[in-house]
């Protein structure tokens, strides 16, 4: 690329920045707001201002209570081959899918991609790959050596010989340990990006219709240098690193903890002085470019990833049809937050007049003014013959009337229309909802419903795109030597190896339903009830069975607990035919115990026929 392709692109990126940054503008001043409403900001005190400034955390209640709601445990990625010659590869990339969803930390992040989507009315993850390096203590290890004769003897007339290595390791007879970085995951991997550093092109709707998205982010002089040094940058010889930093501006995390009063004034450097440098990441579905400071262009290359789309997934609280941003919880409680205050601190107001009464006072019946403060045990001094009831009057402001709490409990009930929070879903009980077990299970359901909706909206408009990204990232980047971890049925690890050629083929991807926001006791509960359903049906695999429930309530030792089922099962029957025997219904010469339990008792892991998924991870 010449230069005046350069300068051509560097005009583009930065007048295409200015319109994605433009057209959100409006939208970015009422994150701020919401910013401060999940905060509950109070701000300062003007001097001589006696009024209460009490802010009620109903944003902040509202947002927590439904973030473990949508993402209560990591969503289950499934795989269906596309054709005959994909099924086996399926299976593989599923079991690869469930590991590096937990090694990559994904949970973490689904949260932080969600908390933005219930505050601002959006969440953006970015997928990338991803490598993790640790470091290992090991003891300090040294070529192994064999003495070779030489075939030739010394002055002594002994034969001679000399040490040679054998290409092994062994360890150090000195003693001693080593500090040995390792490769700890090498796989996909996503990062909740911030909300305020993303912008996409004024014509979006979603991801696949911008025709660009950008991820800005601030590094140091440092960072560009280290990865110009790994080839991912290419810095021009003569750069003038002084006007590629981002001067007095805040950048955004600064700014948002500046508007709730914490680090505001701070300056955009860290503590040994090095200036940070905006980096401005351009993606379409075809390249990607990197424009340091809005001068300096640092990357230009083909989109490096399989899939061809851009590497972002996009999660919306409330959609709305035809709009990238959509609408998150504070936005429709915003009225409401700012009344429930208002009538909480005129309460509190009204309590400290009350209290604290104000009094009419002649002053020229006092002996000194000094003597109104009102203190315990206090005096107030009156000049001689002046009547007390003439002097001073305390003046009567009435009490806090019942209205003022009924107002703010609507306006509490109103929340709840608005959120579908209700007491029943943080957690507590209330007076004002249905106390019988029938009334309870109706309301929760109905406000599970709305959960379980906004659960599958985001499954499928953005969690089935990560799985997507997540298989494509594995059948391109996945390095040979790959192990997954699963557990085995007696308890013990298994490592299975997969290759890029075992997950290879064309797969469908996409979100069992709600399988994110399923808890523990739900998990439990539903299991059980299958249980028992099933148990007493003579067609079903009880052994099977025994090994769902088992896996859902945490146990690895499976085996050990089958086993047992199964010298159980076998003392049972001997007991039945040694009864059996007694009541002349076997032949005495026949021994008890020779038949063979049936086919859907069997107590082997196999019981049933047919092959099932491994032991669980």
């Amino acid at each position: 690329m010449d230069e005046s392709d350069t300068d051509a692109l560097l005009g583009w990126a930065n007048a295409a920045f200015d319109d994605a940054k433009n057209t959100r503008t409006e939208a970015e001043d009422r994150w701020h707001k919401y910013y401060k409403m999940y905060r509950s900001f109070v701000g300062k005190r003007a001097p001589g201002d006696w009024r209460s400034r009490v802010w009620i955390p109903l944003s902040f209640y509202v947002v927590e209570t439904i973030v473990p709601r949508l993402v209560a445990q990591l969503p289950k990625l499934t795989v269906e081959p596309v054709g005959p010659e994909d099924v086996e590869g399926g299976k593989q990339m599923e079991y690869t899918l469930d590991y590096v969803t937990q090694q990559s930390d994904l949970y973490l992040e689904l949260v932080k991609a969600f908390r933005s989507a219930l505050m601002y009315g959006t969440g953006i993850l970015k997928t990338c790959y991803e490598e993790k390096y640790a470091v290992a203590i090991q003891q300090a290890m040294i070529p192994e050596t064999v003495d070779q004769p030489t075939g030739q003897l010394d002055i002594d007339g002994n034969p001679q010989s000399t040490a040679t290595p054998t290409g092994q390791l062994v360890p150090d007879p000195a003693g001693g340990m080593t500090r040995q970085k390792i490769l700890k995951y090498a796989g996909p991997a996503a990062e909740a990006v911030d909300i305020f550093n993303f912008f996409v092109s004024p014509e979006a709707e979603d991801i696949d219709s911008a025709s660009y998205v950008v991820h800005r982010v601030y590094r140091t002089r440092q960072h560009l240098e280290r990865m110009a040094q790994q080839g991912h940058y290419h810095l021009p010889p003569d750069i003038d690193w002084d006007s590629l930093s981002s001067g007095d501006d805040l950048n955004p995390h600064q700014e948002r903890l500046g508007n709730v009063g914490l680090d505001g004034s701070s300056h955009p450097h860290s503590a040994k002085g090095t200036k940070l440098i905006e980096l401005r990441e351009f993606w379409t579905d075809d390249v990607v470019f990197t424009v340091a400071g809005g001068k300096v262009l640092v990357r230009a290359e083909k989109n490096p990833y399989g899939h061809a789309e851009k590497p972002f997934v996009r999660i919306v609280d409330h959609m709305i049809q035809q709009e990238f941003w959509g609408i998150g919880e504070l936005e429709p409680l915003e009225g409401i937050q700012d009344t429930i205050n208002s009538l909480w601190n005129s309460r509190i107001d009204t309590l400290k007049l009350i209290m604290n009464k104000m009094f009419a006072v002649s002053a020229d019946y006092l002996e000194n003014e000094n003597d109104l403060k009102i203190r315990p045990g206090g005096v107030i001094r009156l000049r001689e013959g002046v009547p007390i009831d003439q002097a001073i009057k305390a003046i009567d402001l009435g009490d806090v009337t019942d209205d003022a709490y009924q107002e703010a409990a609507e306006m509490e009930r109103l929340s709840e229309k608005v959120s579908g929070v209700s007491a029943y879903q943080m957690g507590t009980d209330s007076p004002a909802l249905n106390r019988t077990a029938t009334g309870v299970a109706l309301i929760s359901e109905q406000g599970n419903t709305r959960f379980a909706h906004k659960v599958r909206i985001s499954e499928l408009t953005g969690l089935r795109r990560l799985a997507r990204h997540f298989g494509s990232i594995l059948q391109q980047f996945m390095p040979e030597g790959f192990y997954v971890r699963l557990q085995g049925p007696g308890g013990q690890y298994l490592f299975q190896t997969i290759d890029p050629q075992s997950v290879a083929g064309a797969f469908d991807y996409n979100i069992e339903a709600e399988s994110a926001s399923q808890t523990e006791s739900i998990r439990r509960d539903q299991a059980m009830s299958l249980f028992q359903l099933l148990v007493s049906m003579p067609e079903v695999n009880r052994t099977k069975l025994i090994e769902d429930v088992l896996e859902v309530f945490g146990k690895k030792d499976i085996q050990n607990y089958l086993n047992m089922l199964g010298i159980m099962q076998q003392q049972m029957m001997q007991q039945q035919e040694l009864a059996m025997m007694a009541a002349g219904e076997i032949p005495p010469g026949e021994e008890p115990g020779a038949s063979e339990p049936p086919a859907t008792e069997s107590t082997g892991a196999e019981g049933g026929g047919g092959e099932g998924p491994p032991p669980a991870v």
